[in-house]
């Protein structure tokens, strides 16, 4: 950490058939945690909140990584990235890629491609194909550029994990799933997907998008085709190692990846209504009000009342905060955010744990910087409950009440001005019913 950075993260909330309160300081190179468990009757909700300053760190070479021959897949990300690039290059201006292909003639001896620092392609057609590719690229219209998704990315990652470590051929693991089994768990491809002929022990961006580009002995060039269909507008890149042939690479191309779930875009919209109009979101609280019983809550249709610990008097902070409150700008939805929050969602929820740490040992800061990179202020909220309310409006309500956390960080999070995207992901959690993980940014590229 730098003297910059700041964390806070305090959680009061009513868990489960327990009371926990998780009270967290934090100093330069400690974290002190200390956890109060108490018997409780009702089942009830958790939400947490957390802020994050300004991270950075040293990226290291590809070539570097290469070298160390480990097996930990973020060190194929570089490579990933370039592959979309590439990709695009040959999209978006066709006629430039065609003249940057002439080049490559020398570099064909027979039916042998020896591009630099590449191992040698032996080919079927040799440099015939080539040509053919320059002439068709000649004559193209200029295609949209495909929007590098990071839930297809991950998901073809922790497939071409497995196909690797087994050291398998194609792109199918032993339990016979393909890429949509494992793309699912972040998201749907709308149309379908197309995945791509997987590409071996390529080490360059150029490497791994040639073999696909000429589509050498195949007659219908089909995998050209995908590549260059201009109805498709996103696209997902994994490259791992592999036991057998050192690594693997796999494209998949769809026309679009839809990363949020109704429930994660209805709080996201909850969360706009909020922020734009924080008078008129008041008026949503105050209905609430004729529903508390003392530290209870109990409104039409829910199985169990809730339990809170300050009574009326949180909300009706909130109902005065927002009625005073000016209206900040409206957050937009990104992928890569989204991906990172479904990360600690999964480790959340199928692990029955609460907390901004990963079971990886990875801050929000962290998860949110795999697929982009976030500068300036950076947050996450998290918010825990049973699956009867499972409702975007209770999810936001209960972060924007925020009883029993006394510097109201959600509350705080969820009207920062400075906060312009945001990312959600929820999904089941074995000890409580559902979390849902939300991330915010000042600035995020991806």
């Amino acid at each position: 950490m730098t003297d910059r950075d700041e964390r806070f993260i305090i959680i009061v909330r009513n868990c489960s058939g327990f009371k926990f309160t998780l009270m967290i300081f934090q100093s330069r190179s400690l974290v002190t945690c200390c956890l109060a468990i108490s018997l409780m009757c009702a089942l009830s909700s958790v939400a947490e909140g957390a802020k994050i300053g300004k991270d950075s760190g040293n990226t290291e070479a590809f070539s570097d990584l290469l070298a160390r021959n480990s097996t930990n897949g973020d060190h194929f990300n570089q490579l990933e990235r370039n592959a979309i690039d590439e990709i695009n290059q040959v999209r978006t201006n066709p006629a430039g890629y065609a003249d940057f292909l002439e080049s490559i003639r020398p570099y064909y001896e027979g039916n042998l491609l020896k591009l630099p620092g590449e191992e040698p392609i032996v080919t079927r057609e040799g440099v015939t194909v080539l040509d053919e590719v320059i002439q068709e690229l000649k004559s193209m219209q200029s295609l949209p550029p495909l929007r590098y998704s990071a839930g297809i990315s991950k998901g073809l990652q922790g497939l071409l994990a497995v196909v690797g470590q087994w050291g398998l051929a194609g792109t199918i693991d032993p339990d016979g799933n393909d890429s949509r089994a494992y793309i699912r768990q972040y998201g749907e491809m709308e149309g379908g997907g197309i995945e791509q002929i997987p590409v071996y022990g390529k080490k360059t961006a150029l490497g791994v998008i040639l073999p696909i580009l000429l589509s050498d002995g195949y007659l219908d060039r089909q995998p050209r085709r995908e590549l260059l269909d201009p109805n498709y507008r996103a696209a997902g890149v994994a490259c791992r190692p592999h036991s057998d042939k050192e690594s693997i690479c796999s494209i998949v191309t769809t026309k679009e990846f839809k990363y949020l779930s109704d429930l994660e875009q209805k709080i996201i919209e909850e969360t706009n209504k909020l922020r734009s109009n924080p008078a008129a979101y008041a008026e949503q609280l105050v209905a609430l009000k004729a529903y508390y019983d003392g530290n209870k809550i109990q409104l039409p249709g829910w199985v169990n009342p809730l339990m809170v610990e300050e009574g009326k008097s949180a909300l009706e902070e909130a109902i005065a905060d927002l009625q005073t409150a000016r209206p900040v700008p409206i957050l937009t939805p990104v992928e890569g955010l989204a991906i990172g929050a479904r990360d600690h969602a999964i480790d959340l929820g199928s692990n029955g744990l609460v907390g901004h740490i990963g079971t990886d040992g990875s801050q929000p800061i962290d998860r949110m910087n795999r697929y982009g990179t976030c500068t300036g202020v950076c947050g996450e909220n998290i918010s825990f409950s049973d699956n009867t309310l499972s409702e975007a409006r209770w999810h936001v309500m209960q972060l924007i009440i925020d009883d029993g956390v006394p510097n109201r960080g959600h509350r705080k999070a969820l009207l920062n001005p400075e906060y312009q995207m945001t990312g959600v992901a929820c999904t089941t959690h074995t000890a409580y019913g559902e979390t849902c993980v939300m991330t915010y940014a000042a600035e995020y590229e991806e």
